[in-house]
């Protein structure tokens, strides 16, 4: 069904611009073809007035903590709407038909913004017991290194607007990857050989080792 919306900003709003607001990580947009289900059209793209676009972040950072809870209301003059992370879409409250896509644009890799507490943020880690499906065993997390760690979270964050993008080559164990949407690492030759992954604060994570790989 064909959604109506007129909403419009006064002018949309830059990289540059959000990375100097308190807190904002990442820039939102919706999809702003008259049509948005023709899927004929290229899609082209406008960016939250900047109330959501704070109201966003800071309901993405909980997303990213707990993805169980991805639908958010969105605010004023928007506040018939409401976005799903997890499918990265817009929805009318009351017409749910009325829907359009969203994406996220990572503000802090695109602005090249150094982050010098690495350990304040959310990491890759993979389960190193010897069997990792043992359940009787405590579990043991392992960091990916730095490179890795840098190319997961860039990868990531295009996983979460992209879906189709699940998979991502690790540079160590080279012959491995990632699939986000079941949070493996798998063997690229024999794919039975799987062991889970987390993204996680490291702060809550009891059982953390160091292993060279």
């Amino acid at each position: 069904m064909k959604d109506n919306f007129t909403y419009k900003q006064e002018s949309n709003m830059s990289l540059k611009e959000a990375s100097k607001i308190q807190k904002m990580n990442y820039i939102f947009y919706w999809q702003s073809n008259k049509n948005p289900m023709n899927t004929l059209e290229s899609p082209t793209w406008d960016s939250y007035d900047r109330r959501n676009q704070n109201h966003l972040n800071i309901k993405f950072e909980e997303y990213l903590k707990d993805t169980n809870i991805f639908s958010f209301p969105l605010l004023q003059p928007l506040n018939n709407y409401k976005v799903d992370f997890k499918e990265m879409k817009q929805f009318h409250k009351i017409d749910t038909f009325k829907i359009r896509s969203i994406k996220v644009e990572n503000v802090i890799q695109n602005s090249h913004i150094n982050i010098q507490n690495k350990e304040e943020e959310f990491l890759f880690f993979w389960k190193a017991n010897k069997d990792p499906w043992n359940q009787k065993e405590e579990p043991l997390w392992a960091p990916y290194d730095e490179e890795d760690q840098f190319n997961l979270k860039e990868a990531y964050i295009e996983y979460l607007s992209q879906k189709f993008k699940n998979e991502v080559d690790l540079k160590k164990p080279a012959d491995h990857f990632i699939d986000f949407s079941k949070m493996l690492q798998i063997n690229k030759h024999d794919k039975s050989r799987q062991r889970p992954v987390q993204r996680c604060h490291p702060k809550l994570i009891t059982n953390i080792i160091r292993k060279n790989r």
